[in-house]
């Protein structure tokens, strides 16, 4: 899951300003649905990025 989470982080912080050290990713299975989650806070966003 370690390497899966260090992916992620790469990619999208290609495209937009995260914080690295507060991204979680978790994955859980259940009698019908498995899911993996990623939690990954934003930094504060240029003005590029608000539509301005």
């Amino acid at each position: 899951l370690e390497v899966l989470k260090d992916e992620i982080i790469a990619v999208i912080s290609r495209h937009i300003p995260i914080d690295p050290e507060g991204v979680q990713v978790t994955f859980t299975e259940g009698p019908r649905v498995h899911r993996l989650v990623a939690d990954i806070p934003l930094r504060a966003r240029p003005r590029r990025y608000r539509g301005e």
